[in-house]
């Protein structure tokens, strides 16, 4: 489905076999009418997920929603307890739990690689993501419109990050952060620098002892001075140890560090033709063979966690997420700020 219903028969023309027949849609009532579709893509804006999600839900066809599923935790609950109501499941785009890399870090952590417990984990990340059109002085793309993406781009970047944390490590709780706009881009209200700490939590699910371990984060996504990007994270260990690679990348090598600082191991991965492969293989199984198979290891319980890590670092920016604060940016305490120190210069 896409926006109009002749780009949707495109897009199916041109990427799917003939004789499969694909239909395009514009209609989200229309394209679950049809008795074919036995489960449903959300990949809009987040600012559309709840719309879609009631329908998809109520339809009772299986959701697999791109992250990050709602625009702050209070629409995330409401979108999985739709699907939990109508006994449905829902699925979410939290591709890295799936990428053969993420469980090399799970073997290399519990084979003891650096030692029998994680003491700390950081992050930083500067640079714009890759996305476009942020030097507009007129018009911002979608992922920096609060109202269709719930916030910056740590919303559509960091909520991938602080999901590969929570999957390897356990929770994070005790979150604080601070988020500012530094932009000289007038026409951007939302957040473009995080900073955030907290510790790992308990957790049934960590593959290595790793409650009380410290965590920071710093997302610079304003970068106006083009200094090289940075997308580097270090895992450290009870032996003085440390893991370090790119945080977000499905397969650029891990290097293993003695507490020397000395490279012990390196490994290399082979790229995935596409990214989303290996989950949504693991999605369709399951929505295809039920409980003979593998589960997914993304759906709606951890998305809530990650979802209510963003708001605690955002909220002091927005002045509380759990309204519709993307209707208010002229009470958002952090972008008055960024006001009074524009008037100030």
């Amino acid at each position: 489905m896409r926006r109009t219903k002749g780009a949707a028969e495109s897009w199916a023309k041109n990427n799917v076999p003939a004789d499969q027949k694909c239909k395009g849609y514009d209609e989200v009532d229309e394209l679950l009418s049809d008795p074919r579709v036995t489960a449903v893509y959300i990949s809009t804006p987040p600012g559309s997920h709840l719309e879609i999600a009631k329908r998809v839900a109520l339809a009772g066809k299986p959701a697999y929603i791109e992250k990050p599923v709602g625009r702050c935790y209070k629409e995330t609950s409401e979108i999985v307890e739709l699907f939990r109501k109508s006994n449905v499941k829902c699925f979410t785009a939290y591709t890295s739990r799936a990428f053969e890399r993420t469980s090399a870090v799970l073997k290399m952590l519990t084979e003891g690689a650096i030692g029998e417990r994680v003491t700390s984990i950081s992050y930083t990340c500067r640079g714009s993501g890759l996305v476009r059109g942020l030097d507009s002085e007129s018009q911002i793309p979608w992922r920096l419109d609060a109202s269709q993406s719930g916030g910056g781009l740590v919303m559509d970047i960091g909520c991938h990050l602080l999901d590969r944390i929570d999957y390897i490590f356990g929770p994070l709780i005790d979150v604080v952060g601070e988020a500012k706009n530094c932009s000289s881009n007038k026409v951007q209200q939302v957040e473009n620098i995080v900073h955030l700490k907290a510790t790992i939590g308990p957790s049934s699910w960590s593959c290595i002892e790793s409650k009380g371990a410290s965590v920071q984060c710093v997302w610079d996504f304003n970068n106006e001075k083009n200094e090289s990007p940075v997308d580097e994270l270090i895992i450290r260990g009870s032996n003085g140890g440390y893991l370090k690679m790119a945080g977000m990348s499905p397969s650029l090598p891990i290097s293993v560090f003695d507490a020397d600082d000395k490279v012990i191991k390196t490994m290399a991965f082979k790229a995935p033709e596409h990214a989303t492969q290996p989950l949504l293989q693991l999605v369709t199984d399951e929505i295809r063979l039920g409980s003979s198979v593998i589960p997914s290891p993304s759906n709606g319980e951890n998305a809530l966690r990650t979802s209510a890590v963003l708001d605690a670092a955002l909220n002091a920016y927005y002045g509380n997420r759990s309204d519709e604060f993307w209707n208010r940016s002229n009470t958002w305490p952090g972008l008055l700020l960024r006001e009074q120190t524009i008037k100030l210069v």
